[in-house]
């Protein structure tokens, strides 16, 4: 599915459209897991594809940013991961961004897994 969210300017109406879309779920951090706030259904966070993200800046003088992620989760719950880019706190968001990101890359043609022990440690913001 092809998103096209740069056309928007403000955070509303990029929301109105991927709702239409039928991207109707809100998920927040939960431990290892994404729960959609309108069922209260949890789901592995390593079930999730990225359809589609923007950065906004919001508030009254357009200083504080926004990214809105556009997520697919299992059996067909399709919703949205807002980051306000100023929780420093959050790790479970941190880090399942930094995942959810890096399994969208497309592996180079003679790429080969790293082995356990070369492999980054998990993503810590600073606190």
């Amino acid at each position: 599915m092809m998103m096209d969210l740069e056309k928007f300017t403000e955070l509303a109406a990029a929301l109105s459209y991927i709702q239409e879309l039928g991207f109707t779920h809100t998920f927040r951090c939960h431990g290892q897991q994404l729960v959609s706030l309108e069922t209260r259904q949890a789901f592995s966070q390593d079930r999730f594809l990225l359809v589609a993200c923007h950065r906004f800046r919001t508030g009254a003088h357009k200083d504080l940013r926004v990214v809105l992620y556009a997520v697919e989760g299992p059996e067909g719950a399709k919703g949205i991961v807002l980051d306000d880019c100023q929780s420093y706190g959050d790790n479970c968001l941190g880090n399942f961004l930094v995942k959810l990101k890096m399994c969208q890359l497309p592996p180079a043609q003679d790429a080969k897994p790293l082995p356990p022990e070369k492999r980054l440690p998990p993503f810590r913001r600073a606190s």
